[in-house]
C-alpha cells in the first residue's frame, strides 16, 4: 500500500465531498482513455487498480435471452409494424 506522500505516478488527485476525483491528464493518456468512457475500479490485492472498461462484440455475446423459440419471418414482420405504429402515434 502507498504511503502518505508516495506519488509513483508523480500527480495526485483530491476527492470532492461528493465523491468526484479529477483524473489527471498524464494518467488519462496513459489509460488512453477520454470522455464518456466507464472505468473499471477493482481490488485484486489490496490496491485499488483502475482500468478503462471497453468491451467488444465478443463481450457482447450472450447479454439477451434467447427466445423460446425462433420466430418465423411474418411475426417478425407483425412487430416491426407494429412498433412502426406505436412510433408514428402521437405522445399525449
Amino acid at each position: 500500500m502507498p504511503k502518505r506522500g508516495d506519488d509513483s505516478l508523480g500527480k495526485r488527485a483530491k476527492m470532492t465531498s461528493k465523491g468526484q476525483v479529477t483524473i489527471p491528464q498524464v494518467v488519462r493518456e496513459q489509460l488512453g482513455s477520454e470522455a464518456g468512457v466507464t472505468l473499471h475500479w477493482v481490488d485484486p490485492t489490496g490496491r485499488i487498480v483502475v482500468t478503462p472498461l471497453t468491451l467488444g462484440i465478443d463481450d457482447l455475446i450472450g447479454i439477451l435471452p434467447k427466445p423460446q423459440r425462433p420466430l418465423t419471418i411474418d411475426e417478425i414482420n407483425e412487430g416491426i409494424a407494429e412498433a412502426a405504429l406505436e412510433r408514428a402515434a402521437p405522445q399525449p
